[in-house]
């Protein structure tokens, strides 16, 4: 299913749910994965992940409903369902109502690459196979995993928004490890782009085995204060827990059941 089908799925379930203040986004995704772990390849995947989500809104009062269903009696109820929702729940003030039919910009981005989107679980195999050979040549453990997703996207509201657009993504994870288990030295490689062509995966694997060799027969160091420079993977992992930890507001006001979670 293509972001057209799908916009002119969401336009006709709108039309039939017959609510005057709506917006009905959908999405669908094809994803492929090919996992590797202790040195071989053991894991192959191809999923749909279908998904859409109805908002409505009463006046400042705004409820959503969603599913996974996408076919046009699904949608209707989805509408009419966060509809009867709306009535009920407090009002949100800054709602300022769903979008019109704005001007569309003049050239739209490359979002998708057919080589990706159609790629099968042989192409992934034979894109990893020198990944395992190189990591095993190296005296380490490969692991990780190649994905590769074509997704259809589209939204549309009852003010005139109708949008849609397909995209693809193709992402590769390494890592070189001294050992099959817990412990020992390790390196990261990964990378992503929406052509599975120009995944970098020779550099990144080749990362990964320079990483893991650099990090082996760790030394002690006295104890102190050291400065010590994060690559960038490290520091995103490091946003990501700071973005969810709670404020301190919200962790006085949790209850001692949460604050043991």
């Amino acid at each position: 299913m293509t972001g057209k089908d799908l916009l002119a799925l969401c336009k006709s379930a709108l039309a039939a749910a017959g609510e005057p203040e709506a917006e009905l986004y959908a999405r669908v995704a094809e994803r492929g994965c090919a996992r590797f772990a202790v040195g071989a390849l053991g894991q192959h995947m191809q999923l749909s992940e279908p998904q859409a989500v109805a908002r409505v809104a009463v006046g400042k009062r705004l409820a959503e409903v969603e599913t996974t269903r996408l076919d046009r009696d699904a949608l209707v109820r989805a509408v009419r369902d966060a509809a009867r929702a709306a009535r009920v729940v407090p009002e949100e003030p800054a709602f300022a109502g769903f979008a019109g039919d704005e001007p569309m910009p003049a050239e739209e981005p490359p979002r998708f690459v057919r080589a990706t989107a159609s790629a099968t679980p042989e192409e992934r195999v034979e894109r990893l196979a020198p990944v395992l050979d190189a990591v095993r040549a190296a005296g380490f453990v490969a692991a990780g995993m190649l994905e590769t997703t074509g997704v259809a996207h589209a939204l549309a509201t009852t003010h005139g928004c109708a949008r849609s657009h397909d995209a693809s993504i193709a992402a590769f994870r390494v890592w070189a490890l001294e050992t099959a288990g817990a412990g020992g030295a390790a390196g990261y490689g990964g990378h992503v782009h929406r052509d599975v062509r120009d995944l970098r995966i020779g550099d990144q694997t080749e990362r990964a085995i320079r990483i893991c060799a650099r990090s082996r027969d760790p030394v002690s160091l006295d104890a102190g204060s050291y400065d010590v420079v994060l690559e960038p993977e490290a520091v995103v992992e490091l946003m990501e827990w700071l973005a969810r930890a709670p404020s301190r507001a919200a962790w006085d006001s949790a209850s001692p059941a949460m604050r043991s979670t």
